[in-house]
């Protein structure tokens, strides 16, 4: 399998058993690095809604306090 690295292409079969191995974890990393990406995206957008239906459920002030505190 061609790889690309440091902006070069490599055959991964050339590599030695370690080298597979690092491949192997760095290509893990990245595909993590994917998801935790995606799930935060995801979180910032349940995090606005959350926060938008907390506000509607808020008490409301009276007008009467309102104009006290003026």
């Amino acid at each position: 399998m061609n790889f690309k690295f440091d902006d070069k292409d490599y055959d991964s079969d050339k590599l030695s058993d370690n080298g597979k191995l690092y491949l192997g974890k760095l290509q893990n990393i990245g595909t993590k690095e994917q998801q935790l990406s995606l799930e935060a995206q995801d979180l910032a957008i349940l995090k606005g809604k959350y926060t938008e239906l907390l506000k509607a459920e808020l008490p409301k002030e009276d007008k009467k306090e309102e104009d006290q505190k003026v």
